[in-house]
Formats: C-alpha cells, sequence, structure tokens
C-alpha cells in the first residue's frame, strides 16, 4: 500500500483548490452586499415582517456556507505553504480579516437579528428600556463591518502575493 500524502494532493490540485476558494468569495461578497442592502431596507419602517427574516436568513446561511467553503478551502491552500505564508504579510492581515467577518458575523446573527425579530414580530418579552434602539443602532453598525470586512478578504485575497506592502500597512487601511 502506497502511502497517502495529503498535502502533496492539495499541492497537485491547486488550481481547483484556488477555483473552489475564489469562488466561494464572490458567493459570500455577494450575499453579504445583498443582505447589507436588503437589512437597511427592510429595517426602514423600524421593523422586520416574518418575510423579511426568512429572506435575511436564508441569506445568512448562504454566508455561512461560503464562509465554511472558504475556510476549508482557505486551509487547503494554506497547509502546503504553511511557512512561506506565515512570512506573508498580505496573507497574515487576510487572517485577521476573515477572522473579523466570523465573529462579526456571529454577533450579528445569534444576538442582534434573534433580538430585531423578537421587537418587530412583537412576540412576548422583558426588555430593558432603549433595548430596541440599542439593538437597531448595533446592526446599523456592525453591517458595514461585515461589508468592509468581506470586500477587503476578497481583495487582499486577489492581489498578489508578492505586493510589497508591511503587515501595519494592510492592517491600517482594513481599519
Amino acid at each position: 500500500m502506497a502511502d497517502f500524502d495529503f498535502l502533496t494532493l492539495l499541492a497537485a490540485h491547486k488550481t481547483f483548490v484556488v477555483i473552489v476558494h475564489a469562488f466561494a468569495a464572490a458567493i459570500g461578497v455577494g450575499a453579504a452586499t445583498v443582505t447589507d442592502v436588503l437589512f437597511f431596507k427592510f429595517l426602514k419602517d423600524f421593523k422586520i415582517s416574518k418575510w423579511e427574516a426568512g429572506v435575511m436568513h436564508t441569506l445568512s446561511m448562504v454566508i455561512w456556507a461560503a464562509l465554511a467553503v472558504l475556510v476549508l478551502s482557505g486551509l487547503g491552500l494554506y497547509l502546503p505553504n504553511a511557512d512561506e505564508l506565515n512570512q506573508s504579510a498580505k496573507f497574515l492581515v487576510k487572517m485577521i480579516v476573515v477572522l473579523g467577518v466570523i465573529v462579526n458575523g456571529a454577533f450579528l446573527n445569534l444576538y442582534i437579528a434573534p433580538k430585531l425579530i423578537k421587537f418587530s414580530f412583537a412576540e412576548p418579552h422583558h426588555h430593558k428600556q432603549g433595548e430596541l434602539n440599542m439593538a437597531r443602532r448595533l446592526a446599523f453598525a456592525l453591517g458595514p463591518i461585515s461589508i468592509v470586512s468581506w470586500y477587503c478578504a476578497f481583495i487582499l485575497g486577489s492581489l498578489p502575493a508578492s505586493t510589497p506592502l508591511a503587515f501595519s500597512t494592510f492592517l491600517k487601511i482594513y481599519l
């Protein structure tokens, strides 16, 4: 039985992994863009209908699926080239940005969205004075952070590996 070398397999199929990675990034950026546009449109009347909540949930699932494929394919690109990529300022900032996408998305989906939906559907709940305004403000702040992060990750992934900027410069551009 021949030895199976997973890293060699990944390296041999790098083009396929890059295509999957780029496709997931495109779907993620597109879905995040549509989600943000619709979210702001839906909140214009200060409530989210059941249909609107369903649309947002579907788009969120598309984003999470794209993010999962992005991370898995990213691992497929990283593992065979870990030593080289660990020295790349562009790559390191991209990892920070992707972590930002994940943390921001988790907060939006697990904390903010359920609060806004509860308020919108007038479900029975006990809340503090101003809680709705705080949730809405957070949503209006975190939405742009999400879209900026997705676009930044997409642009960083599209730049050539030899882009001659320092880590701090890439990070300042993102921030």
